[in-house]
């Protein structure tokens, strides 16, 4: 119960920053929001050692490039976060010098 719903919710934030990133960028995290899980599946439920020896580590894999493409993301927003606040702040200053000057 408690832990689908959990796991439903990381894959619609994983999702939402798949859809949300940069093209090339949010494609490829979509394909590793996809391969990780669909791949722990297989592993479980196959009980071949070949299949193992490729699926588990291939979802390890995945989920580690799945954290950088979230970190990345992150990063980006947080960065257009800081260069906007300071377009801002720019702007405040020279409307200040420009009502000081009237």
């Amino acid at each position: 119960g408690v832990v689908h719903i959990l796991i439903v919710f990381i894959n619609a934030m994983f999702a939402r920053i798949s859809l949300t990133a940069e093209r090339p960028l949010g494609y490829f995290g979509a394909f590793v929001n996809v391969a990780g899980p669909l791949l722990a599946q297989v592993s479980m439920r196959t009980h071949c050692y070949c299949i193992d020896a490729f699926a588990i580590p291939g979802c390890f894999i995945c989920h580690c490039l799945w954290a950088t493409v979230g970190s990345l993301h992150v990063r980006r927003v947080a960065r257009q976060a800081v260069q906007e606040e300071e377009a801002d702040e720019i702007l405040k200053q020279a409307m200040e010098a420009q009502s000081q000057e009237a």
